[in-house]
């Protein structure tokens, strides 16, 4: 990880979120799942998205929180990567995936 974002970050803003990450396979795909933390400290799931490839090892995404009970409250991304992704004739998608990272954000939800 050669850059990711500071802690505390807004997300769902409009403003991208990014990652640089050095030395990744050449079929790698970055992934997020993420989620916020409720007034009473639960990790409630917002669900995950891929990230977008802006070339030289940086990946983002400036995608929103929908107007959710997650605007305002503090939430994290797990960050995570995928290689060697590979379907067997049935459908069945594999691969390998390693988590990266967690990453602390702050939440704004799209009104």
């Amino acid at each position: 990880m050669t850059a990711a974002p500071q802690s505390g970050q807004v997300f769902g803003d409009g403003t991208p979120v990014s990652w640089t990450i050095s030395d990744l396979p050449q079929d790698a795909t970055v992934d997020i799942d993420l989620y916020w933390v409720n007034d009473n400290g639960d990790a409630i799931a917002l669900g995950g998205m891929f990230l977008d490839d802006e070339g030289a090892g940086t990946w983002d995404t400036s995608l929103s929180v929908f107007d959710s009970g997650a605007d305002g409250h503090p939430g994290f991304a797990v960050l995570g990567v995928t290689s060697n992704a590979w379907a067997d004739g049935s459908g069945h998608i594999s691969g390998d995936h390693a988590i990266l990272g967690v990453y602390c954000l702050s939440l704004k939800a799209d009104s």
